[in-house]
């Protein structure tokens, strides 16, 4: 369009755009992608779903189906066909789980089987030296002893209530330890300046029994978190069952260093059989029951040690020494 303004010529020139057509097109196009992505999308979903059952689903119902089972079967889950890393990890962890469970029933059973065993023999420690004080006292009383046997009847009446006195108290003592609200009072102490006290204190019951005395206590402190108490009862039972156990005279050699602490002596040996259940209850040298011991000393003694943190042994191969305890800080 050709006009005039502030007397100049102009010229307006227009475009007409047709993009009716074009337009056509782009939306067909558009379509077209859309329901070719919709497609695409839909397949992507389903393959996926299809791999989360494979990989994933089929494992976690594996593992739910063995927890379920467990009970019954004990199942294991089969790790090496874990592809992803937190299936297998999760697999082995409950691989571990069965472990420690099955750890635990059996250690069960053997405390129970441990418990019977110790109830028939508390039964039967506790009925003979009853039996014989019994018979004894009845004897007395009925007047059918003499009275010149009557002192030695007493005697052996006398005896045997000693015997059911320390049964009973050594009983009394297994029976506390082994309780759950049981505590120790842990203390830095010196064990040498320990040792050496309790020495001085129990010297002469020792000489009373003809005891000879081998000491290598340093003079230097050795700091060990104990209970004082507990740890004098490891000593006083190890000594004391020496002293019942032995002939006399005999020596008894004790050996400290910050490692460890040897008791050993020189007197009877003990059997190899022994020797592997010496720590167990009512284990004693002696088979025959009611023989002089109650046969807890060393299962107090053990317990003692491995709740301290310590670990004890015997040593029976000694060429000087024919029993040696040995407790490892």
């Amino acid at each position: 369009k050709i006009f005039k303004y502030n007397n100049k010529q102009h010229y307006l020139i227009g475009y007409e755009v047709r993009y009716n057509e074009l337009y056509e097109q782009y939306d067909i196009a558009s379509k077209t992608t859309f329901v070719i992505l919709a497609i695409v999308y839909f397949l992507a979903i389903c393959t996926l779903i299809f791999v989360l059952n494979k990989k994933i689903n089929k494992p976690l119902y594996k593992l739910k189906k063995a927890i379920t089972e467990y009970k019954l079967h004990k199942n294991k889950v089969n790790t090496d066909d874990q592809e992803i890393i937190e299936l297998y990890e999760i697999t082995k962890q409950f691989n571990n789980l069965i472990a420690d469970l099955e750890k635990i029933d059996s250690i069960k059973k053997q405390y129970e089987e441990d418990r019977q065993i110790m109830l028939a023999n508390i039964s039967h420690d506790l009925k003979t030296p009853i039996t014989i004080i019994q018979g004894y006292s009845k004897a007395i009383v009925d007047g059918v002893v003499s009275d010149d046997e009557i002192i030695n009847k007493n005697k052996v009446i006398y005896d045997k209530t000693i015997y059911l006195n320390e049964l009973v108290n050594n009983f009394h003592e297994y029976s506390k330890l082994e309780h759950p609200e049981f505590a120790y009072n842990f203390e830095k102490t010196d064990i040498a300046e320990c040792l050496r006290n309790y020495l001085a204190n129990k010297y002469d019951e020792l000489e009373a029994h003809s005891v000879n005395l081998d000491i290598d206590i340093p003079e230097n402190t050795i700091y060990k978190k104990i209970d004082q108490n507990q740890f004098k009862r490891v000593l006083e039972n190890i000594i004391n069952n020496a002293i019942k156990y032995n002939d006399k005279p005999f020596t008894l050699k004790i050996t400290l260093d910050n490692k460890k602490l040897i008791i050993a002596n020189n007197g009877s040996s003990i059997d190899d059989k022994t020797a592997k259940e010496i720590f167990k209850p009512f284990s004693m040298a002696d088979e025959s029951r009611g023989s002089g011991g109650s046969g807890l000393g060393l299962s107090i003694v053990d317990k003692i040690v491995k709740d301290h943190g310590f670990n004890i042994s015997l040593n029976t191969t000694d060429k000087d020494f024919n029993v040696s305890f040995i407790i490892e800080f």
